[in-house]
């Protein structure tokens, strides 16, 4: 073999190992959510932000996604529906409030070229002061808004039922709904949940809807959810009055007629 050829070979062999090295590299998405800082702080998720609209109109917002292999491709801020992306695993946002106070929803997220990487940084940005929602809790069971303290006789032909538990108004919005029933407990984001409930053997299920604001918010929505049948025993009810008062009138017949 001449030495050209020699050298060709060595130069396609060494093409190939780079390649097969370059494919075999392992790629995972990064372990931790976005970082975002804004006024120098560190955002945690579903925190809320004060801004000052009067003397603030622009607010500076960093994300930054670290870790993976590769790094992720690039970072992208959405609020309240308006997306901005910024290549690479860090990205600098600005958001312009205008002159109406309004509360705007924020989050950071990024791509990664497995497509495994889901996590996400939300936080709010609030223009007005902070105060909990006024109402309770309500709560819709059979499409019938629930009182509280009210028992709730179940479809025994079943073993699931849906719960809806909302709380409406605040300044933000709730961060989440619980609804608690039992030994069960599960939370929802938001300020409206819909939870579906397996009671199987149970009869007597007391249950709680309650919500977290950012603000002391402590209202609750007690109620109980019950298997047991009241129908017999309030059918026998009337039956019993009635023949207390026919055992009476015979009573009195007997007595009028000695």
């Amino acid at each position: 073999m001449s030495g050209k050829s020699v050298l060709c070979f060595r130069l396609l062999l060494s093409c190939f190992l780079l390649i097969v090295v370059e494919s075999g590299t392992t790629q995972y998405p990064p372990d931790l959510p976005p970082v975002v800082v804004v006024y120098n702080k560190t955002v945690t998720d579903g925190q809320t932000i004060q801004v000052n609209t009067t003397t603030t109109r622009d607010v500076d917002i960093a994300c930054t996604v670290e870790g993976g292999s590769p790094a992720v491709t690039n970072v992208t801020l959405t609020c309240d529906g308006s997306s901005t992306t910024s290549n690479g695993y860090s990205g600098f946002f600005t958001l312009t409030f205008g002159n109406s106070s309004r509360n705007v929803r924020c989050t950071c997220s990024a791509d990664h070229v497995t497509g495994l990487y889901s996590k996400k940084t939300s936080f709010t940005f609030i223009t007005g002061p902070s105060y909990p929602p006024s109402l309770p809790p309500v709560v819709v069971v059979y499409n019938k808004t629930v009182t509280a303290g009210e028992t709730i006789q179940l479809n025994t032909s079943n073993t699931k039922v849906n719960i809806e538990c909302t709380v409406e108004g605040g300044n933000p919005e709730v961060f989440s709904v619980t609804l608690v029933c039992g030994d069960k407990s599960s939370t929802v984001l938001g300020n409206s949940g819909m939870f579906t409930l397996t009671y199987g053997n149970q009869k007597i299920i007391p249950c709680v809807c309650s919500a977290f604001h950012f603000s002391l918010y402590n209202k609750t929505t007690s109620f109980t959810l019950s298997t047991v049948n009241n129908a017999k025993n309030q059918s026998l009810g009337p039956s019993i009055v009635w023949n207390i008062s026919l055992l009476a009138l015979v009573i009195l017949a007997k007595t009028a007629i000695l």
